[in-house]
C-alpha cells in the first residue's frame, strides 16, 4: 500500500488489483514462433550481392541472426558458431555492431570440407567450405568500410587450424636442451639440429611445414599453442615474444 501497488479501481471501490510499472517489468519472453523474419531467399540475395554468384546453396539471412544475437547476448558479448558454413554469423555480427555501436566478437568454426568440382564456388576458385567464410568476412569488412570509411567497428579477424605435428617432429622439439643450447636426441648425444640451430627445428611447425595455407611462422604456431594451452586468449599478439 505504500508503495502505491495497489489498485482499488477508478473510483476506490473496486476489487484490489496489483500494479505493475513498466520500469520494474523485466520484459517477455519471445516466442518461439517467427513469422516477421527474411528467409533464406533473402539469405541467398546477400551472398549473391557479396560474391556476384551463389556460391553457397544453403545460408541463412544476417536479419535472423542479428534478431537472435540481440536476444542472447549483450553488446560486447562473444557469438559462438560451431557450423560457420558461409559466414552469415560474422556477417551479422559486424552488420550489427555497426548499427548499434556495439563490441560484439565472434568465434567460428568449421572443417576444411573439399567443395565438389561441379559447384559454383569451386568453378570461382574456392576450395574448401571455410575459403568461402573466409572471403565473406573479407569482403564485408571491405564493404562496410567503403559505405563508412570513419566507422570505428573492428573488422579484423584471425584464422587458426588444428593441425597435428608429427611424432619426429615433437621428439626433435623436446630435444632442445635449455640450459646448453644444444638439441640431445635420447641417447644423450647431440642431435642433428646442432648445426642448424632453432630456427630449422621448429621449422616443420610453420604453415609451410604443416602443410596448410597461411604464412605463420615455426615460432608464431608455437608461442600461440602454448598461450592458449596456459589459458591465455587467442588476442594476443605474438610478435613481441
Amino acid at each position: 500500500m505504500a508503495d502505491n501497488l495497489v489498485y482499488f479501481g477508478k473510483d476506490n471501490g473496486g476489487i484490489p488489483q496489483r500494479v505493475m510499472y513498466a520500469h520494474h517489468s523485466k520484459g517477455q519472453p519471445t516466442t518461439n514462433y517467427w513469422d516477421n523474419v527474411a528467409s533464406n531467399k533473402e539469405g541467398k540475395k546477400e551472398i549473391l550481392d557479396l560474391f556476384g554468384d551463389n556460391v553457397f546453396d544453403t545460408p541463412k539471412p544476417t536479419a535472423l541472426l542479428k534478431k537472435i544475437i540481440k536476444l542472447a547476448i549483450d553488446k560486447d558479448g562473444v557469438v559462438l558458431d560451431f557450423f560457420a558454413g558461409s559466414g552469415t554469423t560474422a556477417h551479422a555480427v559486424m552488420a550489427l555492431n555497426e548499427e548499434d555501436g556495439g563490441q560484439r566478437t565472434f568465434i567460428l568454426c568449421t572443417i576444411d570440407q573439399a567443395l565438389s568440382n561441379n559447384t559454383i564456388a569451386k568453378k570461382a576458385g574456392y576450395n574448401t567450405i571455410d575459403e568461402i567464410s573466409r572471403e565473406r568476412i573479407t569482403r564485408v569488412a571491405a564493404k562496410i568500410r567503403a559505405n563508412n570509411p570513419a566507422t570505428n567497428s573492428d573488422l579484423g579477424f584471425k584464422h587458426y587450424r588444428f593441425a597435428t605435428p608429427t611424432q619426429q617432429t615433437l621428439d626433435d622439439l623436446d630435444s632442445f636442451d635449455i640450459a646448453t643450447g644444444h638439441f640431445i636426441n635420447t641417447s644423450g648425444q647431440l642431435a642433428a639440429f646442432t648445426e642448424s640451430g632453432f630456427t630449422d627445428m621448429i621449422n616443420p611447425f610453420s604453415a609451410r611445414g604443416l602443410g596448410v595455407p597461411g604464412g605463420a611462422s615455426g615460432e608464431e604456431t608455437l608461442l600461440t599453442t602454448w598461450l592458449v594451452a596456459d589459458g591465455y586468449k587467442m588476442d594476443i599478439d605474438v610478435q613481441g615474444h
